[in-house]
């Protein structure tokens, strides 16, 4: 018995040992499940809001790398600490959140962690911080259930609710007729000649990818989807709208047939999403408008086919899209995936999950190639086809669940895209694939959704500039018709020139209202880098003259990714640029990475300047032969274009500068090159470097397909001795043939860069060339710290001086015409008188008008600078003499319109800027922004006043070493230690700076405007 004892002990201690490890082992295991916090790659989104951002949608669309088998939970707070935590939210399924509340403006902290199916746990990822603007758009998504329960119940769905039907007809019967008429005409052209519903064919086994043949079967499959399927859309909405039976009757027809092709065959979305993503969109369509023809049994059939052709889509975008959403493609189909599962809402089970996906998408990942100024990546062409076909969801989301896309900050700006790029009567679309020979007017359509949707008037004047309103055409320009009319502005206030800096592309403009009147000059220097269909070289420029290409970029696609679109196209050599050793930039790589970090504008002269020397490979694709590429470009408008390059490379190398052009080039030596264009000629002076060698050809390097005819000239100057550093200076003059322009100029080396000097038609140019960043140069009566500073003197002997750096014109005299435009670190050597006037009541004298962009008029009258209403803001920045510390400013101030800060009073404090909020946050508000990076509203500043509109305010700012105050009315409103903290300005405000004067979507006057020393 004592041996049995025994050996029951020991089994009883072994399962107890093994009880116990089983417990630590799955205690180790609940600690192993390991947050995945790598940097996000190329290709990937990222996690956002990015550390530190300023968010422009409010709330944030939150994004974090995704890892299989988990759902999520994020938390957002005031302190870093998070004890108190102001948003949270668990159980997410995506890997993407846009809350559905908005959050207060001020300053954030987030994390995130992931739980598994067993309720384990990760650690809390790294903190990031955001902040929120008090201008940022209130945009919150709806929850889920929420969201869903926004859609009809009964059809039609998409475009339309039942409930709207009856306007509708009512509209047909009256101010439509005209549209309904067309559409009906339409209608009976497709009863006497129906489209085929025969099922398209597939590849044959043997065909090769991208040859001819299968383009015709690729892109011939997607004609045939469209001609039988938008056909049946067309006949089902005519039918809804005026109960024609035999409309409904054939496009009955046309559904039923379709919906009998495999529907994983040859127009299944994985098979050739070319003709799968059009069928998905027009059978939906289709089935919404002709429900109630359907019998259940027809139903039925719709639903079997969309289910297994939704799924598909579902399953090769969700959740991919959410972390990698940059593969062309993808980018529209998962909006069509959303009109799919509005259409079939409560009749396919996974409908809801694939409208919850696709509203996702929008809220927190869509667009990817653009940024919020309204700049896209991948050029006009599919600027235009792929936004085109997003309006489509635009109004679905709008009409179905209430969503208004133009809310979110790329889409309210849009469309001056376009307006800067293409303006009226313009011929060549700019970079991207396919843009050679766009026409403005070929951007009308788009231009004209854009401009009603978001009721912008100045879209609207470009558009009947380019030949009027543009009906979308079928049932849905119809529906379109219905909406508000808008009225045309035209752009007399907006400056000339935009950068968009998110998309690295500056549109520089003599003329915004008339391409034939008009010198354009497009640049390039992505961060985008050379992806996609934007795969031209960054820091390269393209060049117009009075509406007609000068220098361009070469090539014809005869097939996406053929040998000479890979091999040309794709290549530096394709573009005006520069390459070293022969060697360009990585082609189609998102890591060719460019940035255009600085640009100044003003009516006649604009300077830009990119950098692009981390976008260059060796052919092993094994880093970068440079250093530095930086090139700056000048426009002296409308007639002069200076471009400053400077390389830095890691080992003596040759340089070849590429230029191209669509007519032979003349070339009689480096400072005697003429390119035309019909009547419009640039003249082309390289000043150095000396002894360029200098080939050209019509040839390209492969050759496109004989079907291809097109020959452009490319004009290569290459240096003949290997240098680690080389600096270019050349001149365009752009002029029509019949102008007698002058040819002078001189290049002067000079201690740390360069001396320029030129004549122009009625004046003079100037600039000083830095090839030492930290070099004085001294030249010419104007001084610079290592950067560019460039004067332009008019006849008349008026100066005007744009400078991107630490600057001074030493010729500058204290009042008159001459206008100084400066960058943010400006620093002016002109003695400041102990206390001077800085507004005379008369004119502006050396006050600017700021270029905000949307900025209101501003004009000087009964002693006071008026300041109209803008959107959003309007301002005047001064560019005299300025005292930095132990100072003094005041002024009196007025609201005369509007409910928001009637004065935001941009001021120097020593290195920095602040700014003195008058009357914000819906008029109230006073404070300064920003503090420790708080602005007006979230730091100890903020008070609260009410004040009277037409009533005169007196104010008085007080810099001092250690101290900022403010009075209003003689009453201290500020008074606060600024030693240990951080002093700076919003965003917004930025070009007020060194010292300006703005207002914020109201009307302000300001007067008696006085600076002392104390």
């Amino acid at each position: 018995m004592g041996k049995i004892y025994n050996y029951r002990s020991v089994m009883k201690n072994q399962i107890t040992f093994l009880m116990l490890l089983f417990c630590m082992s799955s205690f180790a295991a609940a600690q192993d499940i390991k947050l995945d916090q790598r940097p996000a790659e190329t290709g990937e989104w990222g996690y956002r809001p990015g550390d530190g951002a300023a968010i422009r949608s409010n709330p944030p669309g939150f994004s974090w790398r995704p890892q299989k088998g988990l759902n999520w939970e994020i938390e957002c707070a005031d302190d870093e600490s998070f004890e108190k935590v102001n948003y949270q939210i668990e159980g997410l399924m995506f890997n993407v959140h846009c809350p559905s509340k908005v959050f207060k403006t001020g300053r954030y902290y987030w994390r995130y962690r992931g739980r598994d199916k067993d309720g384990r746990q990760t650690k809390w990822s790294e903190t990031r911080t955001f902040s929120i603007p008090v201008d940022a758009v209130e945009m919150p998504m709806p929850g889920r259930e929420e969201l869903l329960s926004r859609v009809p119940k009964k059809h039609p769905r998409l475009f339309v609710r039942p409930e709207n039907m009856e306007h509708l007809r009512e509209l047909a019967r009256g101010e439509l007729q005209g549209q309904y008429n067309r559409l009906a005409a339409q209608c009976e052209k497709l009863l006497k000649n129906t489209p085929s519903t025969e099922e398209p064919v597939k590849y044959a086994k043997d065909i090769e990818r991208g040859s001819e043949q299968w383009r015709e079967i690729w892109w011939g499959n997607r004609e045939k989807v469209i001609a039988a399927l938008n056909s049946a859309a067309t006949l089902g909405f005519t039918w809804l709208l005026d109960g024609e039976e035999k409309y409904g009757i054939e496009a009955k027809r046309l559904l039923l047939e379709c919906a009998r092709w495999d529907p994983k065959g040859s127009t299944g979305y994985r098979y050739n999403d070319e003709a799968g993503m059009p069928y998905a969109y027009y059978f939906s369509r289709t089935y919404s408008f002709i429900n109630a023809l359907l019998s259940e049994e027809e139903r039925q059939l719709c639903r079997e086919v969309m289910r297994v052709r939704g799924n598909e889509m579902y399953n090769h975008l969700c959740p991919r899209h959410l972390w990698q959403p940059y593969a062309s493609h993808s980018n529209r189909a998962w909006h069509f995936l959303g009109e799919v599962a509005v259409a079939f809402h409560g009749e396919i089970e996974e409908a809801d999950d694939w409208l919850w996906f696709a509203m996702n998408v929008f809220f927190n990942v869509y667009p990817v190639w653009s940024d919020d100024d309204g700049g896209w990546h991948e050029g006009s062409s599919y600027w235009v086809s792929y936004l085109d076909r997003f309006t489509w969801w635009a109004d679905v989301m709008k009409a179905a669940m209430g969503i208004n896309a133009y809310e979110k900050p790329y889409f309210s700006q849009i469309g001056y895209y376009a307006m800067y790029l293409m303006p009226p009567g313009k011929v060549g679309g700019g970079f991207g694939d396919q843009t050679a020979g766009k026409r403005s007017s070929n951007f009308a359509g788009l231009m004209t959704t854009v401009a009603g949707q978001a009721q912008n008037g100045y879209w609207q004047w470009w558009v009947e500039q380019n030949g009027g309103i543009r009906d979308s055409g079928g049932y849905i320009g119809f529906i379109r018709g219905a909406q508000k009319r808008v009225v045309a502005r035209e752009p007399i206030d907006l400056p000339s020139s935009r950068l968009f800096k998110g998309t690295g592309q500056a549109f520089l403009n003599s003329d915004l209202t008339d391409a034939s009147n008009s010198v354009q000059v497009v640049f390039k220097s992505s961060p985008f880098g050379t992806q996609s269909h934007g795969y031209e070289a960054n820091n390269s420029f393209l060049l117009w003259g009075y509406g007609k290409r000068l220098l361009i970029r070469s090539g014809r696609r005869d097939i996406y990714g053929s040998a000479h679109h890979k091999g040309w196209m794709w290549s530096t050599r394709s573009t005006n640029c520069i390459q070293v050793n022969g060697w360009g930039q990585g082609r189609r790589k998102a890591e060719a990475q460019g940035e255009i970090p600085a640009m100044q504008s003003s009516p006649s002269m604009d300077v830009v300047v990119g950098e692009a020397g981390a976008a260059y490979e060796y052919p092993e694709g094994d880093g970068s032969p440079l250093e530095r590429f930086t090139r700056a470009v000048i426009f002296v408008k409308p007639e002069l274009v200076v471009v400053y390059d400077r390389l830095v490379a890691k080992e003596p190398s040759t340089y070849e500068y590429w230029l191209h052009a669509i007519n032979e080039i003349a070339v009689k030596g480096q400072h005697d090159i003429r390119v035309r264009n019909d009547d419009a000629v640039c003249d082309i002076d390289f000043l150095t470097p000396t002894e360029l060698k200098f080939e050209q050809t019509n040839q390209y390097d492969p050759n496109p397909r004989p079907r291809i005819e097109l020959r452009e000239w490319h004009l290569t100057a290459s240096t003949q001795q290997k240098r680690k550093q080389m600096e270019f200076v050349t001149l365009y003059r752009v002029h029509r043939i019949e102008s007698d322009v002058p040819r002078e100029a001189e290049l002067e080396k000079i201690v740390g860069g360069y001396a320029l000097k030129v004549r122009l038609s009625n004046g003079e140019f100037a600039a000083l060339l830095p090839t030492d960043d930290s070099a004085l140069l001294d030249s010419l009566g104007l001084q610079s710290t290592g950067a560019i500073i460039a004067c332009r003197t008019n006849a008349n002997g008026s100066k005007e001086t744009i400078s991107l750096g630490e600057t001074s014109d030493i010729s500058a005299k204290p009042a008159g015409e001459e206008r100084v435009l400066a960058g943010p670190e400006v620093k002016k050597n002109t003695v400041f008188p102990d206390e001077m006037n800085l507004f005379d009541g008369e004119s502006l004298g050396q006050w600017r008008i700021t270029p905000f962009g949307t900025q209101g008029k501003v004009f000087v009258e009964d002693g006071k600078i008026l300041l109209e209403m803008g959107n959003d803001m309007t301002g005047v920045t001064w560019d005299g003499p300025l005292v930095r510390m132990n100072y003094e400013i005041e002024l009196e101030a007025m609201r005369v319109e509007g409910n928001d800060f009637f004065c935001g009073l941009t001021f120097p404090v020593k290195d920095d800027n602040c700014t003195f909020v008058v009357g914000g946050w819906g008029g109230t508000l006073v404070g300064l922004s920003c503090l420790d990076y708080n602005d007006a509203y979230n730091n100890e500043t903020a008070r609260f006043i009410k004040f009277d509109t037409g009533k005169w305010y007196p104010i008085r700012v007080r810099v001092t070493d250690d101290k900022i105050a403010a009075w209003i009315e003689d009453k201290k409103i500020v008074d606060v230690v600024t030693t240990e903290r951080t002093i700076s300005v919003r965003a917004e405000v930025e070009l007020s700076r060194p010292l300006g004067i703005s207002t914020w979507r109201t009307t302000g006057a300001v007067r008696n405007i006085r600076l002392r020393r104390l």
